[in-house]
């Protein structure tokens, strides 16, 4: 499996995607220090942008316990946005919808996701220092603002890093599951 390949018949308008994002960028209020929130709810849960946040592995997130494919709601709030279009359209069935923002001067630690995860990665804002890293063989990828969405492999040891001084990276991440 290659570690990252583009997402054939699939493309969304950069510019519009970054103006319907503009919303949450400016609403600092509406991130915590997971720096994620998520656009799909599980069908008990009532409409919020935190309920999908983090990992199903790790106890601290909202995540922990739940599982991928019970996050079939998308949050009625932000229907009229190009995210449910994405929702709508995307090729493969989507089982969480996050953007997801790294800070600069900021990298998660290395680690592996579920096995059988999936993750799609449409970058919305982003800067020449800001990459997906692969442990082995070491590698770096620059994931670039340009609509179209790339398949990750979050089954090997990776992390994704922001050494911009001062801009901030925003991607668009589609969980599914095989």
């Amino acid at each position: 499996m290659e570690d990252i390949t583009e997402v054939k018949n699939f493309f969304v308008n950069i510019a519009d995607l970054q103006k319907d994002s503009l919303y949450f960028v400016k609403n600092k209020d509406l991130w915590t220090k997971d720096n994620q929130l998520c656009f799909l709810n599980t069908k008990e849960h009532k409409p919020d942008l935190l309920e999908g946040v983090g990992n199903t592995l790790i106890s601290q997130y909202p995540m922990s316990g739940l599982e991928e494919k019970s996050f079939i709601n998308f949050n009625p709030n932000y229907k009229n946005t190009l995210f449910y279009w994405i929702y709508k359209n995307f090729p493969h069935p989507i089982s969480r919808m996050r953007l997801m923002r790294i800070l600069p001067k900021t990298a998660y630690t290395m680690h592996v996701d579920g096995q059988g995860e999936i993750r799609y990665h449409i970058a919305i804002f982003t800067n020449p220092h800001a990459y997906i890293i692969y442990e082995d063989p070491p590698t770096l990828f620059n994931v670039p603002a340009n609509g179209k969405a790339y398949k990750i492999n979050v089954e090997k040891n990776h992390t994704a890093a922001n050494f911009n001084f001062n801009k901030t990276r925003l991607h668009l991440v589609l969980n599914a599951i095989r």
